[in-house]
């Protein structure tokens, strides 16, 4: 979890947001979103986010200027979320970096909406193809 919204450098809120993405999405999504190349969002991570972007990834990841910026948390880091997992230490997650968390977050929604379709009656393959012990 976020302590200090103040910690969270603005490349780590966007490569959060992008992985949160449904489908999740890339640098060069991001950059062809923005009109820039894909260089100079790369360049990012080691030089900064300029701030003159922030409004317009803001707006692209559907997030605030504030917590583009890191001085607000982005909604995966609410502070006031419970931990949902009994098997899992939070301990393990907290060590992951944005993108994988994001990842996880995106299995775990998929997951959820496909348990959802299929108490509402819909014929779904379950587990999902891709997962062990999955249909072939």
């Amino acid at each position: 979890m976020l302590a200090d919204a103040s910690l969270m450098r603005p490349w780590d809120v966007i490569e959060g947001a992008l992985a949160r993405k449904k489908p999740p999405r890339d640098q060069a999504w991001l950059a062809r979103e923005l009109d820039i190349s894909e260089q100079g969002v790369s360049n990012w991570k080691s030089r900064g986010v300029p701030r003159a972007q922030y409004e317009r990834l803001a707006d692209i990841l559907g997030l605030t200027m504030e917590q583009v910026a890191g001085r607000e948390p982005p909604p995966w880091e609410r502070t006031d979320a419970a931990w949902p997992f009994q098997s899992i230490d939070r301990s393990r997650y907290d060590r992951l970096n944005e993108r994988m968390k994001g990842e996880i977050e995106g299995k775990v929604r998929e997951q959820i909406e496909r348990l959802e379709q299929l108490r509402l009656g819909e014929s779904l393959p379950f587990p999902p193809n891709n997962v062990k012990g999955g249909r072939k």
